[in-house]
């Protein structure tokens, strides 16, 4: 200990030096002794209902159906859906009501609605079943 008190380090007394830096590499080291770990797990906010739906019209006739689109998340959401027809043709034709420019802003921890009109053509063929696919698209 002699020889760190007459020493000079820097300029400095060796002995403060030396001992400043152990603290340090003491101090770092504890702190890279500290692990944390977790887990995050995403799921999906949006949820649409009804699930499905079943419609019987005849020629010339209108229905409408009506969809809520509820966000579980604490933001809004901005989705847009969109309709396929199977088979497809020009017997059946589609509008969403509601909507601002094809999108639906839904509230965060909130639910708006939308509607989804069909129409189905005076000369349809009633011998065709057709099947109505809606997708939401965040």
């Amino acid at each position: 200990m002699n020889i760190l008190r007459r020493r000079k380090l820097w300029g400095l007394p060796a002995l403060p030096v030396v001992l400043v830096l152990l603290l340090a590499t003491t101090a770092l080291a504890a702190f890279l002794v500290i692990s944390i770990s977790g887990t995050l797990t995403v799921t999906e906010a949006i949820s649409v209902t009804p699930e499905s739906f079943t419609a019987t019209l005849y020629p010339n006739e209108t229905h409408v159906e009506t969809f809520t689109v509820s966000n579980a998340g604490s933001v809004d959401i901005d989705v847009t859906p969109a309709v396929t027809i199977t088979p497809a043709g020009t017997d059946i034709t589609t509008s969403f009501l509601g909507l601002s420019q094809d999108t639906l802003t839904v509230p965060g921890s909130g639910s708006a609605t939308f509607d989804l009109e069909l129409v189905v053509a005076a000369d349809a063929d009633p011998s065709v079943s057709y099947t109505i696919s809606v997708d939401i698209a965040r």
